[in-house]
């Protein structure tokens, strides 16, 4: 069981409360009050806080919330783009007859479509890790070249307490 948090001093429920206007950490933190010329550092080291992250995610879920947004009206509303941007609408001519030709908005379907793609996980991008051969590397390969790496970190360890004993000699 987790211990209870302790409530949050005036100023960090000040800085969660700006963070979520625009998530942005270092002007959060300058319209709360730290000092511009380290808000960077601040709100960067405010937001790895455990506290302030549950304060910000429980403010976002009031946030949508209140606002009725969640995942089923993005979708609807990526659905109804791909829809509209699917459409074959007749070019018209300035008095409104048609010319015959059809168009459709080719960009705004792709991306609606890439959109819900990524939500429903339908593309993972993957980094495919290969030797010199161009063959790829199997789980077990990454693992012997993470032991040979460690191996070559201990040996300068060895040698660098090496040089120090010899020089305290």
């Amino acid at each position: 069981m987790d211990p209870p948090a302790r409530p949050l001093t005036a100023k960090r429920q000040r800085f969660v409360a700006e963070y979520l206007i625009d998530l942005n950490g270092t002007q959060a933190a300058i319209r709360a009050g730290y000092s511009p010329a380290t808000a960077r550092a601040q709100g960067s080291r405010l937001l790895t806080n455990v506290d302030i992250q549950q304060a910000v995610a429980k403010g976002a879920l009031v946030q949508a919330e209140k606002s009725e947004l969640n995942v089923a009206w993005v979708l609807d509303g990526l659905r109804a783009v791909v829809e509209r941007c699917m459409q074959a609408v007749e070019v018209t001519t300035r008095d409104g007859t048609g010319t015959g030709e059809y168009v459709f908005n080719a960009a705004g379907a792709n991306k609606a479509l890439e959109l819900i793609g990524k939500h429903l996980r339908m593309f993972t991008e993957r980094l495919e890790v290969t030797d010199r051969d161009g063959e790829p590397l199997g789980s077990g390969a990454v693992g012997l070249l993470l032991d040979r790496l460690e191996g070559i970190a201990d040996r300068k360890a060895l040698a660098a307490a090496d040089d120090d004993v010899i020089e305290g000699w």
